[in-house]
């Protein structure tokens, strides 16, 4: 059984703005943690929320240095159920509405067809 490596430890995320208000934060080694970030006039979301706590926390950090104080992160969008897509999404505000496909909020709670799906 393959069973997904959740250790994160050493990744860098580097933020690198690829249009005006959306930045890619890209991870530097495996488990490639890839991410983005765009910010409008009134709403800030934020795609995907990476594999643990540790990428997770400096995601949320890169965001914070780029967006106003007073702005709020409003969304999160989950580009699929995968570990690396969406097992940070607790560590985002309870306030952040999640935005994902149907199929993948019924699999992300299912990390035994996860793990199945990766075999």
């Amino acid at each position: 059984m393959f069973i997904p490596s959740l250790n994160s430890k050493g990744t860098t995320l580097c933020s690198r703005e690829v249009a005006a208000g959306v930045w890619a934060h890209l991870g530097q080694r495996v488990p490639l943690n890839n991410s983005g970030l765009i910010v409008g006039d009134t709403s800030v979301a934020v795609i995907d929320s990476h594999i643990a706590n540790e990428t997770t926390y400096q995601q949320i950090k890169l965001i914070r240095s780029l967006i106003s104080p007073r702005k709020e992160i409003s969304f999160l969008v989950n580009t699929s159920f995968r570990d690396d897509h969406s097992f940070g999404n607790y560590l985002f505000p309870r306030s952040c509405k999640v935005i994902a496909h149907r199929s993948n909020k019924d699999l992300m709670g299912d990390l035994e067809s996860e793990i199945t799906l990766m075999e």
